[in-house]
């Protein structure tokens, strides 16, 4: 009797020193958990509850408009339209796209322009000042400025695929022009437009690519080189009918300002009047 009595009291201590290691177990599990969504919730980590587990929801990122970029400081002079453009492009190492169908659109003149910490927006509206002749959208990271009417249609031509080795932008350039003039259904120039013997690109010319794009416009591959490459901007204008070369040409920021300057010259110049 005596010693199942003491057999008894043995596993009356163990079923309660189990139970209090249960209690003891369950409370360091609930101060670490109520520490560690303390340290998330700290740092900014969403947490949500599930009947089983817990699921840490990442912050949402939102992808920030071309538009809402600041510039720290900008000094533009009474200049034209067109030069005004490259300096805000330059400034802010925006990449941007400037369609033109008139050479008194480009040569322009327009107010100067001094600020200081404002966004890429806020300059484009300065600068076109309620000029409703012209539109402003974004596509690919770039920012396209382009007539409201009488934009060059080739522009929004669908390339059913563009696949280009990594190359120089200037390659890059005519290859699109390769594949839009293969594209259009009567081509003004057989075999696209210049030969690619005719193409030279610069020793500091960004090299971009391999690119594999389908279904996308004209307009959105000139963004998506442009944004690849970085710091440039392309200027379309309407096809002529002896063109040699493409109707868009790249100018990148990181050129000297004789030499911006030139190329913006040569492309005014080529504008139909």
């Amino acid at each position: 009797m005596r010693l199942s009595s003491g057999t008894s009291m043995v596993s009356c201590y163990q079923a309660r020193l189990r139970s209090n290691t249960n209690v003891v177990g369950s409370r360091l599990m609930d101060i670490k958990a109520k520490r560690i969504s303390l340290l998330l919730i700290t740092f900014g980590v969403t947490i949500v509850q599930c009947p089983s587990r817990t699921i840490q929801a990442p912050p949402p990122t939102e992808r920030q408009s071309p538009l809402s970029r600041r510039v720290a400081k900008i000094s533009i002079q009474t200049t034209s339209f067109l030069d005004a453009l490259f300096q805000i492009g330059r400034s802010s190492n925006q990449c941007m796209g400037i369609v033109l169908v008139q050479r008194s659109s480009a040569l322009a003149e327009v107010p100067s322009i001094n600020a200081e910490n404002i966004t890429v927006g806020d300059l484009l509206t300065k600068l076109l000042d309620g000029d409703k002749a012209f539109d402003v959208n974004e596509e690919n990271g770039c920012i396209i400025i382009a007539p409201v009417a009488n934009a060059p249609r080739y522009l929004k031509t669908v390339i059913p695929s563009f696949r280009t080795n990594r190359s120089p932008i200037e390659l890059q350039s005519f290859y699109l022009s390769q594949a839009l003039s293969a594209t259009e259904p009567q081509p003004v120039h057989q075999g696209a437009w210049g030969t690619i013997s005719s193409i030279s690109a610069s020793t500091d010319s960004p090299n971009v690519g391999p690119m594999d794009l389908k279904m996308l416009s004209v307009e959105a591959i000139l963004c998506k080189l442009a944004t690849t490459a970085g710091s440039a901007m392309w200027i379309a204008s309407p096809k002529k009918a002896a063109e040699t070369t493409a109707p868009w040409q790249f100018i990148r920021f990181t050129e000297s300002s004789a030499v911006a300057n030139t190329e913006l010259r040569i492309i005014t110049d080529s504008l139909p009047d």
